[in-house]
């Protein structure tokens, strides 16, 4: 018997596998959950039509499956295919939780209008608590979370977040062996496959430990994994850093010590505003993007997702950089870059990769 996704509204062809709760092999009873899936407008789940054994998973985790496409295979039950069992769930919309995580709210406080959590209910909830883009960053609670990488990113993010009141369990990384110090008393906890004990443990928040020196395309990709998983991916702001009045951080923005954001600026999701980077008003950055250390940002600036500009360099007033970039350290953007393009400190530049 095939589980196929089913259609959750008329106009999206493709779910979020959003979660996977069954392995190959495994026995299933009928109406188990197997899966939950998501679309832009609500969450679901996928349940077995009828018992039998997992013969064949064919669903990822943080995937997005067409509608009609199958997520598993059961052995020993009926062989036509059908479409799976699914129940409209109360839980939040993968959109509303992001939005939650920009602005710092619990969703466990946020009443619904209809049958789920949507980001109205979450904008208004807001707008009800007074909490605004600053506000928002000191309503966050501090718990119990894990730090995803284990290199000198994810010691400069531990750092961050003791002062602030987070209880870090340890770090994730398949690169290392659990046990490995990666700074005083943070450790390795295991490799990704650790993350879900730890969502069924209650570690719900996690903070990228992955780092972006030059690519930021892997961070980017952990992002939306850990989105996908459930995890909340909170912002931060070093003790000794400023973000200024009327200014928004994205879910999983990290300001470091010594950074200066000023007012009116937007910060998109999974930024890292690296130790001493000024950025000045009225700007905005991208999703996953770096500002490296000591970065200069003059005021009305716009940098695209994904760029990197480097240490020490200068984005000049009113200049805009496109997606993709990197801006070597020490280099200066005077006015506009298109997407992909790399910039040397001479002011020559090239397509990345060439």
């Amino acid at each position: 018997m095939d589980v196929v996704v089913p259609r959750l509204n008329a106009n999206e062809d493709e779910v979020l596998v959003a979660q996977v709760m069954v392995a190959a092999g495994a026995p299933v009873a009928e109406g188990q959950l197997l899966f939950v899936v998501e679309s832009t407008k609500a969450a679901s789940e996928v349940h077995a039509p009828a018992a039998g054994t997992v013969s064949e998973l064919l669903a990822e985790a943080g995937a997005m499956a067409e509608v009609g496409s199958v997520l598993c295979r059961l052995g020993g039950a009926a062989a036509a295919p059908v479409a799976a069992k699914t129940a409209v769930s109360a839980e939040p919309t993968l959109k509303a939780r992001l939005r939650a995580a920009e602005l710092g709210i619990e969703l466990a406080g946020v009443k619904p209008e209809g049958e789920r959590v949507t980001v109205a209910d979450v904008e208004r909830h807001a707008q009800a608590h007074g909490l605004g883009p600053r506000t928002a960053i000191a309503a966050i609670r501090p718990g119990r979370a894990v730090i995803v990488g284990g290199g000198g990113h994810a010691a400069t993010v531990y750092d961050a977040l003791l002062p602030l009141g987070w209880e870090v369990v340890g770090c994730t990384d398949a690169r290392l062996a659990a046990g490995t110090t990666v700074v005083e008393t943070l450790k390795i906890i295991g490799d990704d496959a650790a993350l879900e004990r730890l969502l069924a443990e209650g570690v719900t928040a996690a903070f990228l430990g992955v780092g972006g020196a030059v690519d930021n395309g892997a961070r980017a990709r952990v992002f939306e994994t850990l989105s996908a998983m459930g995890f909340a991916l909170p912002s931060f702001v070093h003790p000794r850093a400023h973000v200024g009045l009327g200014t928004l951080l994205g879910a999983g923005t990290q300001v470091f010590a010594g950074a200066v954001i000023g007012p009116r600026v937007t910060v998109g999701a999974d930024v890292i505003v690296n130790q001493g980077v000024q950025l000045c008003h009225d700007s905005s950055v991208g999703d996953h993007a770096h500002l490296a250390p000591g970065a200069i940002i003059a005021g009305g600036c716009a940098i695209g997702a994904g760029t990197t500009i480097g240490m020490a360099a200068t984005v000049l007033f009113g200049a805009q950089v496109g997606r993709d970039c990197l801006v070597h350290n020490g280099a200066a953007v005077l006015g506009r870059l298109g997407d992909g393009i790399e910039l040397r400190r001479d002011g020559t530049h090239a397509e990345r990769g060439r």
